[in-house]
């Protein structure tokens, strides 16, 4: 009896690791998307950041065991309730916008044309849409009635019937390798928007006045990884941001688009003398303020009952969202290098403040006094409450049995993000057993992280604090180096050295 109720909980705590890196790794592409990484690309291979979150960590650490020490725990209550809400929110917000988009697979189109094409443009036609390529230097131009999958094209030159090229009123200046875009009114020469982008433009457009938009002339810019809308006669009125990989090295295409049922369209890009064909849905401001309102009503809420009611299972909901957002920030925020400088890092501070300084064993006694969602809590008995839970100094001094094991989500939080980290910098285009490398290598380095973690609960249940990041992140590093050897085939293991 006494080994299923120890079993029961250690199971249940290694369901959340898998479900929280598991869904970090998930969520990774549409935080990168969404612009949330702490430090951009050329930041996230500096190791001196790693440097920075540990004293960061130290400094958190300190300031919160003087201020419980001098009688201020509501204070750091308040706080951490604060930063809470805030996470949540954002992780609801950011799950929701997943939910609703659909990242879309390019379609590639060699067109049957007998010139090298230079630009794009469509048409509306009763029977639909009809796009024209020309190379307008030959004076040519060629035409495919949209449907019939851009394999049909009549050659003529251009200016003939209705292949002159549209009239706008808008030009666009594009620097795709700087990733700037100007757009200018043609008609008095004024720059109507003017944006640097992070990463290259790989082709933008101004559509023609469609009804689906209101009405509204629409500018559409695609970089690497993320298409985002803006309306030209007010650019920040709305935008959304789609996870894409268009697979290409051009930079500078032309892109225009075709409306399709209700609010969806088909984007075409120029590429080359390729075409880049992607249905897309289009998600108005409306519907991103609605998802923003849903977060924060969610967030309250289990703010209300955290405050209210924490039993552990409502402690553990609350913990299980900020470590998937913490865990998914920090991992695209930080490269292969800084990530294994960090973790090394921090299993050397760990095992310090639990064995030789204890500050650690103090600080979670204090968490769990306050109810806070700082911890893991799995019960070894069904009838186990949290709010009658005693601090932990006061159960090891008395030698009394512990009735539920806690792990901090610190010992979630940060060999997770090696294995978000992977997936998010590793190349995904090497193969291994017909999954894509990176993800294999992230998922490699979360069963190094159970093996680390089930090798800890063999400390633990014997009933003394234990030191969880040297063994968590020794298992984190283990899986990595196995398996990304495994699947690149190299020892280089993803580092790209920054001198």
């Amino acid at each position: 009896m006494e080994r299923e109720s120890v079993l029961r909980p250690i199971i249940g705590i290694m369901t959340l690791f898998v479900l929280v890196i598991g869904t970090a790794v998930f969520l990774a592409p549409g935080y990168m998307d969404a612009g949330l990484q702490a430090f951009g690309d050329e930041g996230a291979n500096n190791p001196g950041w790693s440097v920075f979150y540990l004293v960061m960590i130290l400094a958190f650490t300190g300031v919160v065991i003087f201020l419980i020490r001098k009688g201020f725990k509501k204070l750091i209550q308040g706080f951490i309730l604060l930063m809470i809400f805030v996470t949540i929110a954002q992780v609801i917000f950011t799950l929701s916008m997943v939910a609703v988009t659909d990242d879309g697979e390019w379609t590639e189109v060699e067109p049957d044309v007998d010139f090298a094409p230079d630009a794009i443009w469509v048409k509306g036609a009763d029977d639909g849409a009809i796009i024209y390529l020309a190379n307008t230097t030959e004076g040519l131009a060629s035409a495919s009635t949209w449907g019939n999958d851009l394999d049909q094209w009549d050659d003529q030159p251009v200016g003939s019937n209705d292949s002159s090229p549209p009239v706008t009123e808008y030009r666009l200046d594009m620097d795709g390798v700087n990733g700037t875009l100007q757009v200018t009114d043609t008609a008095d020469d004024t720059v109507v928007f003017e944006k640097g982008f992070d990463g290259d433009i790989l082709a933008a457009g101004t559509g023609d006045i469609f009804e689906d938009f209101d009405g509204r002339e629409l500018m559409v810019v695609l970089d690497r990884e993320t298409l985002l809308y803006y309306t030209v006669d007010d650019p920040w009125d709305s935008s959304i941001v789609l996870g894409m990989d268009t697979d290409t090295d051009e930079t500078g295409g032309q892109l225009v688009l075709i409306p399709q049922d209700g609010d969806d369209f088909t984007m075409v890009i120029l590429d080359g003398d390729r075409l880049l064909i992607q249905e897309v849905v289009f998600i108005p401001a409306s519907w991103t303020n609605m998802m923003c309102g849903f977060a924060l009503a969610i967030a309250l809420i289990l703010a209300v009952l955290l405050v209210k009611y924490p039993e552990w299972y409502i402690v553990n909901s609350v913990g299980v969202l900020m470590a998937l957002g913490i865990t998914t920030i920090l991992g695209i925020s930080l490269a292969i290098l800084p990530i294994l400088v960090l973790l090394i890092l921090l299993a050397v501070y760990d095992a310090w403040a639990v064995y030789r300084t204890k500050h650690m064993v103090e600080l979670a006694d204090s968490v769990v006094g306050m109810r806070l969602p700082l911890l893991l809590v799995m019960p070894k008995d069904r009838g186990y409450s949290f709010r009658e839970q005693k601090g932990l100094q006061e159960q090891l001094d008395s030698g009394e049995k512990r009735e539920a094991i806690f792990v901090g989500l610190g010992d979630i939080i940060i060999p997770g993000t090696l294995a978000v980290s992977a997936f998010a910098f590793l190349s995904p285009y090497t193969a291994f057993g017909g999954l894509e490398g990176n993800l294999v290598v992230a998922m490699g380095t979360l069963v190094g992280i159970l093996g680390g973690y089930l090798t800890l609960m063999r400390f633990v249940i014997r009933g003394n604090p234990q030191a969880g990041l040297p063994l968590l992140n020794g298992g984190a590093i283990t899986g990595y180096v196995i398996s990304y050897i495994l699947v690149y085939q190299d020892l280089s293991l993803g580092i790209s050295w920054p001198w």
